[in-house]
């Protein structure tokens, strides 16, 4: 049996998960499924032109997205890529993508979705030409990022590139106008920890993990500009295009 400390614990372990399986059990009802999906296309449209990822995929890649959500910005890059004919397999451990994202990819065959943790990946070593953490990191804690790391190096071609696109307040004011952004657009709870860093932090810390950042773009939120109540400022992103460091 499990004691009333241990009932504890799992709530904990639990707690985190609550508004993806919310928002799982509804983002298929109609008019709700339509909205998410329109705002999630526009979002993805802007993401995807201001990062530059496209600019570093090869023709018949194979790609891997971790921790993909609802899946959008996968499907607007194999969208904008079309000629390029790449393939991408999007996991993620909670979420699962919405049934019309499925019709429109399924004609295609060019994105596959998997139910996986970023830190066991089934793939094969040196199997992918790039992979991408689509602000995944800030949600994780500290000590979780040597296994997710360890994995993509694992599964990533000598000559592939990781594409790392993360919330990169400069200061105190920034962080905190940037996790209220955060809570309000992901629907967290108060008591859900964030781990941001600036260019520069992220900037040592790939280092640090034995990564080169090819390039750096930072950009603002097309969310707060356009689909805020009020004004937020700048909502600051930076996308690191990034390779291992050459021996």
């Amino acid at each position: 049996m499990i004691n009333e400390s241990g009932f504890e614990a799992l709530r904990e372990v639990r707690k985190p998960y609550l508004r993806e399986r919310i928002f799982n059990s509804l983002k298929d009802i109609w008019p709700i499924d339509k909205k998410v999906d329109e705002i999630a296309i526009k979002r993805a449209i802007d993401v995807v032109e201001k990062s530059k990822i496209r600019d570093y995929l090869k023709e018949g890649g194979v790609y891997l997205d971790v921790g993909t959500a609802l899946g959008h910005i996968v499907e607007e890059i194999v969208k904008q890529e079309e000629d390029k004919n790449i393939k991408f397999l999007a996991c993620d451990p909670i979420w699962t993508p919405q049934e019309r994202l499925l019709e429109r990819v399924k004609e295609k065959g060019s994105v596959n979705f998997l139910k996986a943790e970023g830190s066991f990946l089934p793939l094969k070593d040196r199997s992918v030409d790039g992979a991408s953490l689509f602000w995944v990191l800030h949600h994780v804690e500290p000590k979780e990022n040597k296994s997710i790391f360890n994995e993509i190096d694992r599964v990533l071609k000598d000559d592939g590139y990781l594409f790392l696109i993360e919330d990169t307040p400069r200061d105190s004011e920034e962080a905190g106008r940037v996790e209220q952004w955060d809570r309000r657009v992901n629907f967290e709870p108060r008591n859900e920890k964030h781990y941001y860093k600036s260019p520069e932090q992220w900037r040592e810390f790939l280092q640090d993990k034995g990564w080169d950042v090819v390039e750096e773009i930072f950009f603002e939120d097309v969310y707060a500009k356009e689909f805020a109540k009020r004004e937020e400022g700048v909502i600051p992103h930076t996308s690191f295009i990034v390779k291992r460091k050459i021996s």
